[in-house]
């Protein structure tokens, strides 16, 4: 019977195999978490403007024929079903991101607004470049991009007024 040791050459891994092969299982790690990453950020984006989408069509179906969006609050967005249940959370509405959203009559000027704070900087690019139906205009940080009727503000101006800290972003439509 012939022991390891009368072959040393077949003993097990050396260290350097060992550290090759930790290396190697750190590097498909690594990479693994920035797919994932990417994933989560792609639909938590998604989640986002499929909720804007429905929630706006919701409030427009709502107020189909009238001439103001009287009483158009949080609350009444929550109870009548007009936003998707993942902007909903318990008595208050909420963003992808968790922070907080809110449906208002627009104050001294036309149509409703809808706000959404604690958005990361890449929500805040993405979603402040979308044409969400009669835009009148997005105010971003404070700063009101207002853009051409029918199209989205221009990019550049988004890009400009987002943080990369967390941004809030008011939508201001007709």
């Amino acid at each position: 019977m012939q022991g390891t040791l009368d072959h040393p050459d077949e003993a097990g891994l050396s260290s350097v195999e060992i550290v090759l092969v930790v290396l190697a299982g750190l590097i498909l790690l690594a990479a693994a978490i920035v797919v994932y990453q990417k994933f989560q950020k792609d639909n938590e984006l998604s989640d986002a403007l499929s909720g804007l989408q429905l929630l706006t069509a919701g409030i427009e179906q709502e107020y189909r024929g009238q001439s103001a969006y009287t009483g158009l609050t949080p609350t009444l967005v929550i109870n009548a079903h007009l936003a998707p249940s993942s902007f909903v959370s318990g008595t208050s509405l909420q963003n992808p991101w968790g922070g907080a959203g809110s449906v208002l009559v627009a104050p001294a000027t036309q149509g409703y607004d809808i706000t959404f704070s604690s958005v990361p900087q890449y929500g805040c690019e993405a979603l402040g470049k979308q044409n969400m139906g009669d835009l009148l205009s997005v105010t971003i940080n404070g700063t009101a991009l207002t853009p051409n009727t029918g199209t989205p503000p221009d990019p550049a101006n988004v890009d400009g007024a987002c943080t990369s800290g967390t941004n809030t972003l008011v939508w201001n439509i007709n």
